[in-house]
């Protein structure tokens, strides 16, 4: 339901900003907004998911060496 709501989000954010701007001709400002959205999906869906994102993977790689440097005293 979530991954379904939010590409429809997407689409009607796509639809609203990007008519005037392929009107304008302007095709980065197109590109940009396009690139944007797929990143914001495709958290959605690691997110639903539960697939580990970068951040997550060096959080579990580092954890160990941090806690090793800086334990308590």
């Amino acid at each position: 339901m979530l991954l379904s709501s939010t590409i429809i989000f997407a689409v009607t954010i796509a639809l609203l900003e990007g008519i005037p701007l392929i009107k304008k001709k302007s095709w980065k400002e197109l590109t940009t907004l396009v690139i944007l959205l797929l990143i914001a999906i495709i958290l959605v869906i690691e997110k639903l998911l539960e697939i580990p994102t970068p951040i997550n993977i060096i959080n579990n790689l580092l954890y160990p060496f941090g806690k090793a440097i800086f334990r308590s005293r």
